[in-house]
């Protein structure tokens, strides 16, 4: 139940990323949200998986620079890229949330997150372009 609470509050997050951009922003600077939802990572719940992986494209999908440098000094997208590897079916809806973050940095041009993941993932090589 807790757990359905914490992926609840997380997809309100994501609305407020989508909708209201610049107050998302500043409530992600000050609350450190992108840690917090970082540490919330466990394979065991995939509600809770789910809706991290759906944060973490909002903010990919931004493209805002300071979350991007974010991303990579601090290895936030390291939870995504584990559930992507522990999961045998990328056709269901995790694996194709995951392929569609990929999609997002190619279309957007993200190349530095682009090489960090590539060098730091060989599972991911196949889906960005560097």
């Amino acid at each position: 139940m807790v757990d359905m609470g914490k992926s609840l509050s997380i997809d309100l997050i994501n609305k407020a990323i989508i909708d209201d951009n610049y107050n998302a922003k500043m409530f992600i600077d000050k609350y450190s949200v992108i840690d917090a939802v970082n540490k919330m990572y466990d394979f065991k719940n995939k509600y809770m998986n789910i809706s991290i992986v759906k944060f973490f494209k909002c903010l990919v999908a931004t493209a805002f620079k300071p979350y991007i440098t974010q991303l990579i000094l601090n290895n936030n997208l390291d939870c995504v890229i584990d559930v992507f590897e522990k999961n045998p079916n990328k056709k269901n809806m995790i694996g194709s949330i995951v392929l569609e973050i990929f999609m997002i940095i190619n279309k957007k041009g993200l190349c530095e997150l682009a090489k960090h993941l590539c060098d730091k993932f060989e599972s991911v090589h196949p889906y960005l372009l560097k």
